[in-house]
C-alpha cells in the first residue's frame, strides 16, 4: 500500500507551514494543492522541502483542488489518499490512527470524527454537523457522526469511478454519499479538533452558500431514492 496525505490550501499563509510540517513527520508521502491563493501561501510552501506541490493559477474551491489530487495519487501509483485540511483544525499527528484502521480494511472510506466537547465550536459548526447527519441518514439509512469532516482516507483504487464533478466544499459529501449508496463501508475514528480565531480566518467554507450546494446533493439524491 502506498498512502499520501493531500493538504487543500486557499489563503493559509498563517498555518500552511505548520500543518504540511507536521504531516512530513508521519514518513508519508505529502501533496500540496495551492488553489489560487493570493496571499503569502505560496512563499510558504517555498520554504519547505520535501513535499510535493501542485498550484492552480486560480481559486476554483476544494472539491476541485481534491479532485486533482486524486488524479495525481492514481497516476503515480497511489493506493490511498488521506485528505487533511490547512486552517490547522486537524492534527496531522493523528494521521497513524487512520492508516491503523485502514490496515484492518484497506478498502473502506475512513472518516475522523471531531471532539465537538469543547466550548470553542463554533455554532454554525455544531448545528451543520447535525443537520448534515441527520439528511445523511434520512438519504442512506445509515448513521455517522461526523459526515462533514475534512479528515478522512480514502481507498483510491475502488473509488475512483466515484470521484465528484463538484468543485467546492459538496465534492466531500458527494463522494460520501455515492459511495455509501454503492455499498462502500464507512469506518469512524475520534480525533481531535482546533478552533480559534487564526482557524477561523483561515477557512474558506462559507456557512451559507456551500451549506446550500450540499443540500442539494441530499436532494438530488433522495429524487433519485424516489
Amino acid at each position: 500500500m502506498k498512502i499520501l496525505t493531500v493538504i487543500p490550501t486557499y489563503n493559509n499563509e498563517t498555518t500552511i507551514s505548520q500543518v504540511a510540517q507536521k504531516a512530513l513527520k508521519n514518513g508519508i508521502d505529502v501533496l500540496v494543492i495551492n488553489d489560487g491563493s493570493t496571499d503569502k501561501t505560496s512563499d510558504e510552501l517555498s520554504k519547505i522541502s520535501g513535499i510535493n506541490i501542485i498550484s492552480i493559477p486560480e481559486n476554483y474551491g476544494k472539491g476541485n483542488a481534491l479532485r486533482e489530487a486524486f488524479k495525481w495519487a492514481i497516476k503515480n501509483g497511489y493506493t490511498h489518499l488521506i485528505s487533511i485540511d490547512a486552517d490547522g483544525q486537524h492534527d496531522p499527528a493523528e494521521i497513524p490512527k487512520f492508516i491503523k484502521q485502514m490496515e484492518e480494511n484497506e478498502n473502506c472510506i475512513i472518516i475522523g470524527t471531531r471532539d465537538f466537547c469543547s466550548a470553542k465550536v463554533p455554532l454554525a459548526s455544531r448545528l451543520g454537523r447535525k443537520y448534515s447527519n441527520l439528511a445523511f441518514r434520512l438519504v442512506t439509512g445509515i448513521s455517522l457522526t461526523d459526515t462533514q469532516s475534512g479528515f478522512r482516507l480514502y481507498p483510491l483504487k475502488k473509488l475512483s469511478p466515484l470521484i465528484s464533478n463538484k468543485d467546492r466544499y459538496d465534492f466531500e459529501m458527494d463522494v460520501l454519499l455515492n459511495a455509501v449508496i454503492t455499498g462502500f463501508q464507512v469506518r469512524e475514528i475520534k480525533i481531535s479538533v482546533h478552533y480559534s480565531k487564526k482557524t477561523g480566518k483561515t477557512s474558506s467554507f462559507k456557512p451559507f452558500l456551500d451549506s446550500i450546494r450540499i443540500a442539494k446533493i441530499f436532494l438530488f439524491a433522495l429524487f433519485k431514492k424516489a
